[in-house]
């Protein structure tokens, strides 16, 4: 085998596939890259047990070939090349490849390429359709568990077909994000799918524009661009979005996501001691104010104005800095929080203005945080009127 190439090209193409690689010292060959050089392209390939990602780029082939190259060693050989030049790889003999740019020269081993053959194709695929997974599972993967050996059913993005719309949810012991979209050609017979947390950041890495899914019970070969990802799918249980739902019976009230963003921030700084992980709220005439307070005795405020106010006041705590991830994701102007009166559970929950489904759901918060204790810093003159007091 050899070929040249454009230095700069190739070692985008490497740093990308070298994402599916794990630190396996044990199986040598899952370090090593897979170069397969035929007709005008070069095919790049990296595997583990897991997945298999494979870069298509146009080379210019003078003897058709294939060997594996460490990945490390071939990284470093590329970054030596000068600005804008293209370096030869040669296949000197069966177990010896050799990489030149200008007078840098370098040599490293080869090993059997069969070693490194990756996933095989998927084969009558049970779907086949173009969306923008990356957008979906980069959105929902902030609420994805990344502990699967701890809890399999939460650790990843899990898709499916529901009520005629195609539901991408996470959800772990804290919190969930639920989302729904129309079904895109050829996803109608999608099957109850879980796409663990790794293989979603490698995803999320290689593709950003809408990409060619295949799917099967087992497996999904996700591609576009000259790039190609096959991987295993994780377990199929449900996770427990439920945790996660509004509640039926419940007190609620709605605010702006911006209004209620800047709220959180202004009082984030003094959550990083020790004990203050929670901030609490009460919610009064047209009013909310969060407020915490450090170990070291400091305090902060912050008021922002709801709409559709509760008819009593109502009272709870929440991490933060999980809010604030979740409410990065939503993409409506308007949340509505609802307090449920039986388990004491706050939920987060944004409606598309487009066709009014649920589109965003976290179950992040809890009424009664025994961390924390501000009843008289949150019942300051005026928030509250007199008569409301009275009554509570």
């Amino acid at each position: 085998m050899k070929i040249e190439i454009e230095a700069a090209r190739l070692a985008r193409a490497l740093s990308s596939a070298r994402a599916v690689m794990k630190d396996n010292k044990v199986i040598e060959i899952y370090g090593h890259a897979l170069l397969i050089a035929e007709g005008e392209t070069l095919r790049l390939k990296t595997s583990n047990m897991d997945m298999t990602a494979e870069m298509t780029l146009p080379a210019h082939v003078l003897v058709p070939g294939r060997c594996t190259m460490p990945a490390d060693r071939l990284s470093h050989a590329l970054s030596c090349a000068r600005e804008g030049a293209e370096v030869r790889i040669e296949l000197a003999d069966r177990d010896r490849v050799i990489v030149r740019s200008g007078r840098n020269r370098h040599e490293m081993m080869s090993m059997d390429p069969d070693l490194l053959g990756g996933l095989p194709d998927i084969e009558n695929p049970i779907c086949d359709f173009v969306a923008p997974v990356h957008e979906w599972l980069a959105w929902a993967a902030p609420a994805a568990h990344t502990k699967p050996e701890l809890r399999p059913e939460m650790a990843g993005v899990w898709m499916s077909v529901d009520y005629g719309r195609m539901v991408i949810a996470a959800c772990d012991s804290h919190h969930g994000l639920i989302r729904r979209e129309d079904i895109p050609l050829g996803a109608d017979a999608l099957p109850d799918t879980m796409i663990t947390s790794d293989v979603v950041a490698v995803i999320c890495k290689l593709f950003d524009a809408p990409a060619r899914i295949l799917l099967n019970r087992n497996r999904i070969d996700v591609s576009g661009e000259g790039v190609r990802l096959s991987a295993k799918l994780g377990d199929v249980r449900r996770p427990p979005f439920e945790r996660a739902m509004e509640r039926k019976n419940f007190d609620s009230f709605t605010v702006p996501r911006a209004d209620l963003q800047a709220a959180i921030k202004a009082v984030l700084p003094l959550t990083a001691a020790k004990n203050s992980m929670s901030v609490e709220v009460l919610v009064a005439d047209d009013q909310m104010r969060i407020a915490c307070r450090s170990d070291a005795g400091e305090i902060a405020v912050s008021d922002t104005d709801i709409e559709q106010c509760p008819p009593a006041p109502l009272r709870f705590s929440f991490n933060p800095r999980h809010l604030l991830s979740l409410l990065a994701a939503a993409s409506v102007p308007i949340v509505r929080i609802s307090i449920s009166k039986d388990d004491q559970v706050a939920n987060v929950l944004a409606t598309s203005p487009v066709d009014g489904w649920p589109h965003y759901a976290a179950g992040a918060l809890n009424r009664n945080d025994p961390h924390i204790d501000l009843a008289k810093l949150l019942t300051p003159e005026g928030l509250i009127s007199s008569d409301v007091q009275e009554a509570a």
